[in-house]
């Protein structure tokens, strides 16, 4: 059995992270949401992902921000 492709999904609206989870999840992928640019840091700290998909307007931290400092850690 194949492992499943893991996503980092990153959006500061709840609503859209909560249909795009459950959309990912029913195309097959393993998602781990995220609700800011610290919280996506500190999952890609945890844990590898095969793929990131980040907010580019967030507040306090946007997506390139965010990708920016994950580099650093």
């Amino acid at each position: 059995m194949s492992k499943k492709p893991t996503i980092l999904f990153t959006d500061d609206e709840g609503t859209f992270r909560n249909i795009m989870s459950k959309e990912l999840d029913r195309m097959g992928y393993n998602v781990t949401c995220c609700a800011s640019g610290q919280e996506t840091i500190k999952n890609m700290q945890e844990r590898d992902y095969d793929v990131a998909i980040l907010d580019m307007n967030m507040p306090v931290m946007n997506g390139i921000e965010t990708l920016k400092k994950s580099e650093n850690h």
